[in-house]
């Protein structure tokens, strides 16, 4: 490594080298990663600790009914559903559902089958 005092010096290496500011903050990440290795994480015990966290979190506000516009919220209106769960006829309120696509034997659907059958992907 080479340290140059000022990148206006002339030079041919002085393009490559580092100023004494460069030089502070790469000491700085050395020593903040040399902390780190010297105080590993066990990984499952963090995630036991954070595990009602991420209950918690992991959880949306969803409307209990159809609400009329300009209505002054109440706990009783919301309800914590999971998240990645969400009911594609609640936002529309339309009471129909469409039913899944059927599945081989082999828990394909009957589509993908067909084109596996023809050669394809």
């Amino acid at each position: 490594m080479h340290v140059t005092l000022s990148r206006e010096m002339f030079g041919p290496d002085v393009a490559a080298s580092v100023t004494s500011s460069e030089l502070r903050t790469l000491v700085d990440g050395v020593r903040a990663i040399e902390a780190a290795l010297a105080s590993p994480v066990d990984k499952d015990t963090v995630a036991a600790e954070l595990a009602p966290m991420r209950t918690l979190f992991s959880r949306s506000l969803v409307a209990r009914h159809a609400l009329p516009a300009g209505h002054v919220l109440e706990a009783g209106d919301l309800v914590a559903k999971k998240a990645g769960r969400r009911d594609p006829t609640h936002a529309t309120g339309d009471a129909r559902r469409q039913a899944p696509a059927p599945r081989a034997k082999n828990g394909r659907t009957a589509a993908r089958e067909g084109h596996r059958a023809h050669g394809m992907s």
